[in-house]
C-alpha cells in the first residue's frame, strides 16, 4: 500500500530552505526546475534547471491536462492532468496520483526524465497559471509539484513556466540571426533542421543560384510557390529538389507580416495560413507552423517579383511543438535587416535569444552536457 504524508505546497519552500536547498531563482519566462531530496529515484537527489538555453521545451495538450517536455543532452516529459471530465485551471491539486493511469476522481501527475520513472506515484501539484488558444494550444502555463515514487518518503519537488509568446520570440529571433548568413544574396535557401525533424534531416544547409536554379510561381489561392533544383546540371545520384509554398488566410495576398498557426498547404482551412516545406522526396502528411513575411513584391500581372520570408514547420504536429525545419527564402529581396552581431554556431543557438537574466543551477551531469555540445559545434 502506497504510504504517505504530503507535504503541503505552501511550505515547500522553508523546507527546501531547511534543507540546504537554494529557492529557485531563474527569472526566464520558460524553465523547469527540480529540487530533489536523497533518496528520491526520479531527481536522483539533485538540483537541476532546464531552460531553453540547454535544450528544447514545449508544451501541448494531454487529453484535459498539459504535458511539458524537454529534450536537449537528456530529456524530460512532466504530465499535469484535472479529473475526468474537468478541465485544468489554476488551483490546488492534492492527491495525484500516476498519470495516465489516475481513476477519474483524481488528478494525474508523472514526472519522469534521463530514464527514469515511477511504477506508482504519489503526490500534489499547484497550478498557478494556464492560459490556451481557442486551437488548444498552450499559451501560458506554470505549476509547482511534488512527488513521491513507490510511496516513498523521499520527494522530487519542482517548478515549471511556460510561455509561448517567449517561445516564439526566441525562435523568430534565433532564425533571424542564423540566416542572416544569406544576407548578401538578393537570392538564396537557407535552413537548420533540428535534431528529429523528418524533412531536413537535422542538417544545416544554404543554397544559391551557384548550386540551384530558382523558380517561383503564384498558385490558385494567391499563395507564393518556389520550385528549387539543379536538375539542368546535375549529375547522377546527385539531384538537389526543393519546394516552398506560402499562403495567406482566406486566399488574401501575401503582404509582410506575421502568420502564425500555419498547417499544411492546400489543405489548410479558409481561416489559417498554408505553409508546406518539402525537399528530396520528404513531405509531411501534417505539419503545423508559422511564417513572417519580410518583404513581398508583386508586377502589374501579380507575378512575383521580390520576396523575402522566414519559416518555421513542424512536421506531423499541427500544434508545433516538435522538432522544427527553420529557414529563410529571398528572392530577389531588398530589404536591408539591421546588422545582428556574430553568433555561435546552430547547436548552441537553441533558445539562446529572448531570455535574459538566467541563473542556471547546475547539477553533476553539467560538465557531461556542456562537453556534449562542444563535440556538436566541433561536428560542424
Amino acid at each position: 500500500m502506497l504510504s504517505k504524508r504530503f507535504i503541503p505546497l505552501a511550505a515547500t519552500a522553508s523546507l527546501l530552505a531547511g534543507l540546504g536547498i537554494a529557492a529557485p531563482s531563474v527569472r526566464a519566462a520558460t524553465f523547469i526546475q527540480f529540487n530533489s531530496q536523497p533518496g528520491d529515484y526520479v531527481g536522483d537527489g539533485l538540483t537541476q534547471t532546464l531552460t531553453p538555453i540547454n535544450g528544447y521545451i514545449t508544451a501541448s495538450g494531454n487529453g484535459n491536462g498539459v504535458s511539458i517536455n524537454f529534450n536537449g543532452d537528456t530529456w524530460w516529459n512532466l504530465n499535469f492532468a484535472a479529473r475526468k471530465g474537468e478541465t485544468l485551471v489554476p488551483g490546488s491539486y492534492e492527491g495525484a496520483t500516476r498519470f495516465p493511469f489516475n481513476s477519474p476522481t483524481e488528478p494525474g501527475l508523472d514526472v519522469s526524465g534521463d530514464g527514469r520513472g515511477c511504477n506508482k506515484l504519489t503526490g500534489s501539484f499547484n497550478v498557478l497559471e494556464a492560459a490556451y488558444s481557442p486551437e488548444g494550444e498552450i499559451e501560458r502555463f506554470g505549476a509547482d509539484f511534488e512527488q513521491h515514487c513507490e510511496g516513498e518518503d523521499p520527494a522530487l519537488f519542482g517548478q515549471v513556466r511556460f510561455d509561448r509568446a517567449e517561445f516564439d520570440r526566441a525562435n523568430f529571433a534565433k532564425l533571424m540571426e542564423l540566416s542572416n548568413k544569406i544576407q548578401q544574396f538578393d537570392t538564396a535557401l537557407y535552413f537548420w533542421s533540428q535534431p528529429g525533424d523528418y524533412i531536413g534531416g537535422g542538417r544545416e544547409r544554404t543554397l544559391t543560384p551557384a548550386d540551384v536554379d530558382f523558380g517561383v510561381s503564384r498558385n490558385f489561392d494567391n499563395s507564393v510557390s518556389f520550385s528549387i533544383n539543379n536538375f539542368a546540371r546535375s549529375e547522377l545520384g546527385n539531384s538537389i529538389r526543393w519546394s516552398l509554398d506560402f499562403a495567406a488566410p482566406e486566399s488574401t495576398t501575401l503582404v509582410p507580416g506575421l502568420y502564425d498557426r500555419a498547417t499544411r498547404f492546400p489543405f489548410q482551412s479558409p481561416n489559417r495560413p498554408g505553409l508546406n516545406i518539402s525537399g528530396n522526396g520528404r513531405g509531411c502528411n501534417q505539419l503545423g507552423g508559422r511564417f513572417k513575411v519580410l518583404e513581398a513584391t508583386y508586377g502589374t500581372a501579380g507575378e512575383v517579383e521580390g520576396f523575402d520570408a522566414l519559416f518555421e514547420q513542424h512536421c506531423e504536429d499541427e500544434l508545433a511543438t516538435g522538432p522544427a525545419l527553420f529557414g529563410r527564402i529571398r528572392y530577389n529581396a531588398s530589404v536591408e535587416q539591421p546588422p545582428v552581431k556574430s553568433v555561435p554556431e546552430p547547436t548552441m543557438m537553441l533558445g539562446l535569444l529572448g531570455i535574459s537574466g538566467l541563473m542556471l543551477t547546475q547539477r553533476r551531469r553539467s560538465k557531461p552536457m556542456q562537453q556534449a555540445s562542444e563535440r556538436l559545434i566541433k561536428s560542424n
